[in-house]
């Protein structure tokens, strides 16, 4: 990811904060999801919390986020 593109998601995923999502991830050959509450991002990772789980997902292996809309924010 070019340093451009890379800094616009990690503006995107700032104002995720507080929101449920799934994080799509690159796991080896395949993609597999996680679910929950963006609580934090660090440096090289963010931080997802769902039923009293934290999951730390390195921000470069993220492929895609997805966020249920409302009408509202259409």
């Amino acid at each position: 990811m070019s340093s451009c593109s890379s800094l616009y998601f990690e503006e995107q995923l700032y104002s995720l904060i507080g929101e449920f999502v799934s994080v799509l991830i690159k796991s080896g050959d395949d993609c597999c999801k996680h679910k929950g509450v963006i609580c934090n991002i660090e440096e090289d990772f963010l931080v997802l919390i769902n039923n009293n789980v934290r999951t730390e997902i390195i921000i470069d292996s993220i492929v895609g986020i997805k966020k249920e809309i409302f009408r509202k924010d259409c």
